[in-house]
């Protein structure tokens, strides 16, 4: 009984596979198992197996921890090799540059709190340079009475921070996409490849902040200063992040724009200055947004 049931099976489904229907997403005719427009695939009895059904989600798990390790490996240790190949075309091994920035963004979101480089404490634009030199203690002494409500607008403004430093950073891109284009603007003809190079670059800087964020910045400001920011602690850890930067920035560029040591360098400190740059006027953005928000 279940030779003949497996017979009727494969007999059911090679009559599935020579029939001809019209695809469900693109309305073309399937000849075959395969849309040959959309690539959609024709249905049998078996995709309606509970086991076919496990072993597609089961897949659907596998493949997408493959590909994303394997694209996080690239990218943290073979600087620029993701951005050669996603622009030669070698695609497939890896997740597209954009998703990979995404699920990084998103790991970062969840994984990260108030304190981060992209955010800073209410405390830090009443007390230090260069933010009281664009007027945020006038700004906030214009909000705040007294010592109490001081605290409690800090309170209300640093998870505002802590949030929404996280949400817009997607803008970097662009921006470090033109410091690229204007260093390397011989070495490739497309705007996009410049973004490609620079989406890569700054999901790296994602996954460099998470671990810096988890394992000193945290510990720092939870054993060494709970509660208090740290001005010395916070310009040494801009100073680090800039460096390890500028160094990927050199290797990566090294290899994807086939440029020699000069322009390498020079590359490295134009884009890691536009990135500091960049930060700086994130943070005050920000502070501009959310306290005018809160007022």
């Amino acid at each position: 009984m279940v030779a003949k049931s497996a017979v009727r099976k494969r007999n059911t489904d090679h009559a599935n596979a020579s029939e001809v229907i019209t695809c469900p997403s693109c309305h073309n005719l399937i000849r075959r198992n395969f849309c040959e427009e959309c690539g959609e695939k024709k249905l049998s009895t078996h995709d309606f197996s509970i086991r076919h059904f496990l072993e597609e989600t089961f897949e659907g798990f596998t493949h997408f921890d493959n590909k994303f390790f394997r694209t996080a490996y690239y990218l943290i240790f073979k600087p620029g090799h993701l951005s050669i190949d996603f622009c030669a075309g070698r695609r497939v091994p890896y997740m597209k540059p954009f998703p990979m920035f995404i699920i990084c963004n998103i790991l970062f979101f969840l994984s990260i709190g108030e304190i981060n480089i992209f955010a800073q404490p209410l405390s830090s634009f009443y007390q230090y340079t260069p933010y009281t030199n664009f007027g945020t203690r006038e700004i906030i002494l214009s909000l705040v009475k007294s010592e109490a409500e001081f605290r409690t607008l800090a309170i209300e403004f640093n998870q505002r921070m802590g949030v929404e430093a996280k949400a817009f950073l997607a803008l970097f891109i662009p921006v470090l996409s033109f410091g690229s284009m204007a260093v390397f603007y011989r070495r490739r003809n497309y705007f996009t490849e410049h973004l490609v190079f620079s989406t890569h670059f700054f999901t790296f800087t994602i996954i460099l902040d998470t671990v810096w964020s988890l394992f000193v910045v945290s510990p720092f400001y939870k054993w060494i200063r709970p509660g208090q920011f740290d001005s010395t602690f916070d310009l040494i850890s801009s100073f680090v992040h800039v460096s390890i930067l500028g160094v990927y920035v050199y290797i990566s560029s090294r290899r994807f724009y086939n440029s020699g040591h000069i322009r390498s360098v020079v590359g490295s400190v134009v884009i890691a200055l536009m990135f500091l740059i960049g930060l700086m006027a994130y943070r005050m953005i920000l502070f501009y947004k959310i306290i005018y928000s809160l007022h």
